[in-house]
């Protein structure tokens, strides 16, 4: 068995654990029938397998820098903001306590969670090229 697999499932159930206590958070505002608290069970979910998935990248390939942190939070970022900025209105109401405008919170919230679901999943599952040669 491939050692990416094993990253790839702990990185993608940390995004689910993540994304179950998005969802009760969501769900106790909305109701547990909106699309957006199912949306977010899958969300986060879908972004921890994306970042299990490129756990072969630990060095920039220009730059030469270790990537381990800044991978997750790419990742979760972007996706994060892009979501944010499509359901705009949905989430104001989640970030309405905040100073700042909506994008800018899931801009934020998204970074930390990429960095702490690459950071478990590097801690447990590993990281590098290593991740594609077989167990032995």
């Amino acid at each position: 068995m491939l050692k990416i697999v094993k990253r790839v499932v702990v990185a993608t159930l940390v995004g689910f654990l993540i994304s179950l206590a998005g969802f009760f958070y969501m769900g106790s505002i909305l109701g547990f029938n909106s699309s957006v608290a199912w949306g977010v069970l899958v969300w986060y979910t879908f972004i921890g397998f994306l970042i299990g998935m490129v756990g072969t990248i630990d060095k920039h390939p220009v730059f030469g820098f270790h990537m381990i942190f800044i991978r997750g939070a790419l990742i979760a970022g972007i996706l994060d903001l892009a979501v944010a900025l499509m359901a705009q209105p949905e989430f104001q109401h989640f970030f309405s306590f905040l100073p700042f405008a909506v994008e800018y919170a899931s801009l934020i919230e998204g970074i930390i969670v990429g960095v702490i679901i690459d950071g478990i999943a590097t801690k447990i599952g590993g990281e590098g090229k290593g991740l594609l040669n077989p167990k032995k």
